[in-house]
């Protein structure tokens, strides 16, 4: 740019050098910042164009400040940004991060899962025995009606025999489970003491059951317990079998394939992963004053850490008559005992394989045998032989349900097939009376961790839970 008949010699004006005006705040005087030659200054006639050479320069001079300063600003900016932005970033981490899992959608206490009755039952004694009575109230007064009178007291010497033998164990129940039997008899409108032969008379059945473990070895995968539960019943239990979910305040809580009213536990798993499993032995050597098998297996599986744990406390309680019980946990922890009112032995897995039917095997037990051991012979042959394992070939779920389906190990008194997977928390089951023919599958890790909530359906009736889902 130039002055109207002058052109500007900018060599002559002395500017501060770049270098020097970077560190200058813009607020100072333009006058500060630049000095004219003393040629110009001089002569009075270049006061215009002097003092339009300061206008221009304050203007471009302010400008390059002000444009410094932005570009300065901006410069820091970034600095400042990426630190902000850096805490910012963080804190949307922070915030963004997954939060606690979200709980499953609360499920009613009593609902259906792949075609198989659930019942999930929490809170003290008086409340689950309630909502077993309430939810379950037709199921247990038919199983009273048809099993309790129409099938013990008729083929076991009568109401009031049963009922003494039922009553001579009662002293040796917890006051915790007579309580739950006391509640759910008044909830289904059943006798209390009906309800206690129930609990209390599977040590004096006859039955012919077949249980096989195997070991995560034997499987080159998981351990799995597998079962036939054959009881002389009539065929009025057909279809009533329900899976029940036990979860009690300061207990382990448990799984069990059972039938309406019964309060023990005949093929179970609990919340720590140790899956059992028992067989009757008829054996000389029983005592009234005892506390029902069923009931001391419930009990010991809400403490057990282990299947050792578990059999070690077995060892301990006051037991009615022979049995077999086996369990098998998580971690491939697996055993037998045998008992007897007053006599244990535990037996080992024989090549990762545990069979089990009706008589003793270990040297001590077959003493107090009684009764014959032929057919109980001929099945246990059967499960040995569908669950042989060799070295290369390890056994399937396939072989398992082999074993379940041949023959006698499947019999016309086959009332339920279970097979229980104590690593993954699921139950393979079949029940006779069951429309399909193969196995249904519940996962229970679930349910027994408690992260699935259940309503609470108390004082609810059944029919006000038939649209909870």
């Amino acid at each position: 740019m130039s002055l109207p008949g002058k052109r500007i010699n900018m060599r002559k004006l002395n500017i501060v050098s770049k270098e020097a005006l970077e560190p200058m705040e813009c607020g100072l005087e333009a006058h500060g910042l630049f000095s004219l030659s003393g040629g110009l200054a001089s002569r009075w006639g270049g006061l215009a164009s002097r003092f339009f050479i300061l206008l221009l320069l304050c203007f471009l001079l302010v400008g390059g400040c002000v444009k410094k300063s932005s570009q300065s600003s901006a410069s820091e900016k970034p600095d400042v940004g990426e630190r902000e932005a850096g805490r910012a970033d963080s804190e949307s981490k922070e915030v963004s991060q997954p939060s606690a899992k979200a709980k499953a959608k609360p499920i009613a206490p009593l609902s259906e899962m792949e075609g198989v009755k659930v019942l999930v039952l929490e809170g003290d004694a008086q409340k689950r025995g309630r909502l077993q009575g309430t939810l379950l109230k037709e199921e247990i007064r038919r199983i009273v009606k048809k099993y309790v009178y129409g099938f013990l007291y008729s083929h076991m010497g009568g109401r009031s025999i049963v009922r003494v033998v039922a009553e001579s164990a009662e002293e040796f129940i917890s006051e915790e489970m007579k309580t739950e039997m006391k509640a759910m008899a008044e909830a289904a409108g059943v006798s209390y003491k009906d309800i206690l032969v129930l609990n209390a008379h599977v040590d004096s059945l006859s039955s012919a059951c077949s249980t096989v473990g195997v070991t995560a070895k034997a499987t080159s995968a998981k351990p799995l317990l597998a079962r036939n539960l054959d009881w002389p019943a009539p065929p009025d239990l057909n279809g009533l079998a329900v899976f029940v979910v036990v979860r009690t305040p300061g207990k382990k809580s448990y799984a069990n394939y059972t039938y309406p009213g019964f309060l023990g536990v005949l093929t179970g798993l609990n919340s720590k992963g140790v899956a059992v499993s028992m067989n009757v032995s008829a054996s000389k050597d029983a005592a009234r004053l005892c506390t029902p098998t069923p009931l001391i297996l419930r009990d010991a599986l809400q403490k057990a850490k282990t299947a050792q744990e578990f059999l070690d406390e077995l060892k301990t309680k006051r037991r009615c008559s022979g049995f077999i019980i086996t369990a098998l946990d998580a971690r491939s922890g697996a055993g037998v005992i045998e008992y007897t009112a007053s006599k244990t032995s535990i037996r080992k897995p024989v090549h990762e394989v545990l069979a089990s039917t009706n008589h003793f095997l270990s040297s001590t037990m077959k003493k107090l045998q009684m009764g014959s051991t032929k057919n109980s012979r001929a099945r246990l042959k059967v499960l040995r032989n569908a669950a042989t394992f060799m070295e290369g070939t390890p056994l399937g779920l396939d072989d398992l349900k082999g074993a379940l389906n041949k023959a006698p190990v499947f019999n016309s008194r086959t009332l339920m097939s279970v097979i229980v997977s104590p690593a993954e928390g699921w139950f393979d089951l079949w029940q006779r009376g069951d429309e399909a023919s193969s196995f249904r599958r519940i996962q229970a890790k679930k349910l027994l961790s408690g992260e699935v909530p259940v309503i609470d359906a108390l004082p609810m009736s059944k029919d006000s839970l038939k649209d909870l889902d």
